[in-house]
């Protein structure tokens, strides 16, 4: 390296040293502001031993977390809209974690079914 590659290349690592902080900064803050989210309705599914953990959010998505495993192998969540005459199925629950499912328009109920034995397991009205 000459001197001109040296000093090229000493300002180069002193604009990424100063930019790359920046990048990091504008990619750790929030997208949403946290004050423009409603508050979640919260509510527990009893399935035999276990408890089921439900957040729906009015902007637009439904959270469903699962911490321990399932007693039916296909757990299908079904929802009900304001506008719908039908129940819609938005989703399957496959095990343990955390889902979140898309919703066009504010659910008016949100019902868990066990899609092989086709019974209800849960059903969570929202007014």
């Amino acid at each position: 390296m000459n001197r001109a590659q040296r000093k090229a290349h000493g300002r180069i690592w002193g604009i990424l040293f100063l930019v790359i902080p920046l990048f990091l900064f504008w990619a750790l803050t929030p997208v949403i502001p946290a004050d423009s989210l409603t508050p979640p309705v919260l509510s527990e599914v009893e399935e035999g031993q276990q408890k089921i953990p439900v957040q729906v959010h009015y902007d637009s998505l439904l959270h469903i977390q699962v911490h321990s495993p399932l007693a039916s192998a296909a757990t299908g969540v079904l929802v009900l809209s304001d506008q719908e005459e039908e129940e819609q199925l938005i989703g399957q629950l496959e095990g343990t974690g955390s889902y979140s499912f898309d919703l066009d328009q504010k659910p008016q109920r949100v019902r868990l079914v066990d899609l092989i034995k086709e019974n209800e397991l849960y059903t969570l009205e929202l007014k």
